[in-house]
């Protein structure tokens, strides 16, 4: 199955109800998911990170924010959380108080 950025266009309360059906309907196949809204691939097995028309960096989330922290993975979560904490911010008034949406969801 190819899904070509099947979630960019849903709002975060849409798009965990898209990827848990993806989930379920990819559950046992081999998948090709192309994205640049990070948490839609965070669970994959492998992510390829293609950078200038190469494989830049290959491996599980956790494998490359272990092995490549400046690598261009690792930039990229911490670029959209940067953003997102910057709309929360500005949304509660205050961007010290920021919380990503990831701190949201492992506190809930």
């Amino acid at each position: 199955m190819l899904l070509d950025e099947a979630t960019s266009a849903l709002d975060a309360e849409s798009e965990r109800s898209v990827q848990e059906a993806l989930d379920r309907a990819c559950s046992g196949k081999t998948t090709i998911v192309v994205a640049h809204r990070l948490s839609t691939i965070r669970n994959a097995h492998v992510i390829a990170v293609i950078d200038d028309g190469k494989v830049s960096e290959q491996g599980s989330h956790s494998h490359l924010l272990k092995n490549y922290p400046d690598g261009c993975y690792a930039r990229m979560i911490q670029l959209q959380r940067f953003t997102h904490s910057q709309v929360i911010g500005m949304t509660s008034g205050s961007t010290s108080s920021a919380r990503t949406r990831e701190d949201e969801e492992r506190d809930s």
